[in-house]
C-alpha cells in the first residue's frame, strides 16, 4: 500500500519493526559500563546470529522451504534460545525480512547521496539500482512479500515493514530527483512505475540474463524514467553522515579521521544531542598506523581485548562507557586515508552492521578529502 502523504514525514531510513529498538539517549556518563552490558551485547549476538540465519537460509532456499534446524544450526543456538527471543518460526521470519528490506533501502540511500554528491555518474547510478532490485536479497525479500498474500499470520507481522519500505522508497526518489512540471500525484505515478520496472526487470532475470540485456536495460530505464528528471543538489556535512549511520547502524559515539592529522585537527566527533560531550583525545581515537593501514575491510571489535589490539589507549572506550566498535577504513584510490570509527555499549556490532557501515566510506573520504582541518567539528 502506498503511502504518499507520509513520504515526507518519516524518516527514509526506518529502525527495524521487530523487537529490538537501540536506546539513543542515555547519556555517555564516566562510570563503569552497566553490569548488564555483556547481557544486552550477548542477547544481541544471539538475535542479530539468528536473523543473519534466517536471511542466509530465506535467500538460498526460499521461504517455502524455511526451517527451524538449519537456521539453529548456521546461527550455533539452541532451539530454547530462538523461542526465547521469538515467539514462532514466522516471527523470525518477519524479523529476517524487515533486516533485508532496511538494507535495501540502506543500500537506495547511499546510491543517491553519492549520485547527487557527484560521486557516480547517472550510469553507475542506474547499474546500482538494477543490482540491488537483481540481488539475491531482494529477490528473496519479494518471495516473502508474495508469500504474504496466502498466509493472514505472516501478512500481520510484515504488514509495518511492507508500508516502511513504500515510504523509504518514495522518499528515496523525492530526495533524489524531482519533476519539472508535473504534479505530485503524477510524479508518484512515475516513480511507482520505476519501481515496478525495476521489480519486473529483476524476477525477469531469475531465468534469462545476460550482459546485453543489463546493457539494454539500463539504458532503456535511463531514457524512459529519468531522462526528464531532474538532479537535486546536496552539500554533505558530517551531521548528515552522523544522522544517516546513526540510523542505519547505531552508535553512541562516532569518530571520522584522517591518518595524517596532528592532534585536534582533521577529526569529526559526534554523539546524540541529548548526550553530554565527552572531550576527544584523538592519540586515544586513532588507531596505530600499522592497525589501519593494514585493513581493508571493516574491522568490529566486541569486548575491551578486542579494542586493546586496536587501540593505542583504551581510556577513551572506558570513559565513554563503551566497549564496542566497528572500524571502517577510508581509502581513496586502494590507499588508506583514514577511518569511520562507531562505538556502542549494547550493541554486538554484526557483519551486518559493518556491511552497513561501509557503504558511508566514499562519502567519508570526500568529507576529509574536501573538508579543511576542524571544519564542522563538534569536539
Amino acid at each position: 500500500m502506498l503511502l504518499p502523504l507520509l513520504w515526507n514525514e518519516i524518516p527514509l531510513l526506518y529502525i527495524p519493526t521487530g523487537l529490538y529498538t537501540v536506546n539513543m539517549d542515555e547519556p555517555l556518563t564516566n562510570s563503569p559500563p552497566k553490569a548488564n552490558s555483556a547481557q544486552n551485547r550477548d542477547k544481541r549476538a544471539t538475535v542479530g546470529a539468528l536473523i543473519k540465519a534466517a536471511r542466509e537460509q530465506l535467500v538460498s532456499e526460499g521461504i517455502t522451504k524455511a526451517s527451524v534446524l538449519p537456521i539453529l544450526s548456521r546461527a550455533g543456538v539452541s532451539r530454547g534460545a530462538l523461542f526465547h527471543h521469538f515467539p514462532t518460526k514466522k516471527h523470525l521470519i518477519a524479523a529476517a525480512f524487515d533486516d533485508l528490506m532496511q538494507t535495501a533501502a540502506t543500500q537506495l540511500h547511499v546510491l543517491g547521496i553519492e549520485l547527487r554528491l557527484s560521486i557516480i555518474d547517472l550510469e553507475t547510478f542506474v547499474d546500482g539500482l538494477r543490482e540491488i532490485y537483481c540481488s539475491d536479497v531482494f529477490i528473496g525479500s519479494m518471495e516473502i512479500a508474495l508469500n504474504n498474500r496466502v498466509d493472514p499470520a505472516m501478512s500481520g507481522l510484515i504488514e509495518n515493514t511492507i508500508e516502511n519500505w513504500w515510504i523509504a522508497l518514495g522518499r528515496f526518489w523525492n530526495e533524489t530527483f524531482e519533476l519539472p512540471g508535473q504534479s505530485a500525484s503524477s510524479a508518484e505515478q512515475h516513480w511507482v512505475m520505476a519501481a515496478n520496472l525495476l521489480r519486473g526487470h529483476a524476477f525477469t532475470t531469475i531465468y534469462r540474463n545476460s550482459d546485453t540485456i543489463r546493457s539494454d536495460f539500463c539504458t532503456s530505464f535511463q531514457e524512459m524514467i529519468l531522462k526528464d528528471a531532474k538532479l537535486l543538489p546536496f552539500e554533505d556535512r558530517y551531521e548528515l553522515l552522523a544522522e544517516d549511520l546513526k540510523q542505519a547502524v547505531g552508535f553512541r559515539l562516532l569518530a571520522c579521521q584522517t591518518i595524517e592529522a596532528l592532534p585536534g585537527e582533521c577529526v569529526y566527533s559526534f554523539t546524540p544531542e541529548s548526550s553530554p560531550s565527552v572531550p576527544l583525545d584523538q592519540s586515544v581515537l586513532l588507531p596505530t598506523p600499522a592497525c589501519l593501514l593494514d585493513l581493508e575491510e571493516p574491522w568490529i571489535g566486541n569486548n575491551a581485548t578486542d579494542l586493546a589490539r586496536m587501540f593505542p589507549d583504551i581510556k577513551l572506550p572506558q570513559k565513554a562507557a563503551v566497549g564496542c566498535c566497528v572500524v571502517v577504513p577510508v581509502r581513496v584510490n586502494h590507499k588508506t586515508i583514514g577511518s569511520l570509527i562507531i562505538f556502542d555499549e549494547a550493541i554486538a556490532y554484526t557483519a551486518e552492521d559493518a556491511a552497513k557501515a561501509a557503504l558511508f566510506a566514499r562519502r567519508a573520504a570526500r568529507l576529509l578529502t574536501d573538508e579543511s582541518p576542524n571544519s564542522n567539528s563538534k569536539d
